[in-house]
């Protein structure tokens, strides 16, 4: 019971970072889609990352987000849509897995990782295979 309280905590934690983000930053968007996900909380999760994606937060992360969302949800075909438009959108300097680079928006340092973008496209490939979560 505590691994589902420490995501809802996440959860809430995200949700008051993009209040204080004024619901304008694509990151904070990025971020409240993935609690939103790991969350279970599917239509959200897309509606977040799709908002991040309009914001001008990186395309491949979020449509990989909006991919595992579309495939749990079962609609296999929307989640294939993503991870190709993620796979169109993929960051050269994330490239390979030990790849990395910051950022400083308004002023906070903000790590990408592509081990990161790996593991999220590792996890759409999984969930569009087997409508499920993490790969074991």
């Amino acid at each position: 019971m505590a691994g589902r309280k420490a995501l809802e905590d996440v959860l809430d934690d995200a949700k008051h970072a993009d209040r204080l983000a004024g619901n304008k930053r694509g990151d904070a968007k990025r971020i409240l889609a993935k609690a939103y996900l790991h969350n279970d909380q599917l239509d959200r999760a897309i509606e977040e990352a799709r908002y991040a994606i309009d914001l001008g937060d990186l395309p491949a992360i979020n449509h990989l987000l909006i991919a595992i969302a579309e495939a749990k949800r079962g609609n296999r075909d929307a989640a294939r849509a993503n991870l190709s438009d993620a796979l169109g959108a993929w960051p050269e300097r994330l490239a390979d897995e030990r790849d990395w680079y910051a950022t400083a928006p308004a002023g906070q340092l903000w790590f990408e990782s592509g081990a990161e973008l790996h593991a999220l496209k590792a996890e759409a490939e999984y969930a569009i295979k087997t409508k499920s979560g993490t790969p074991p």
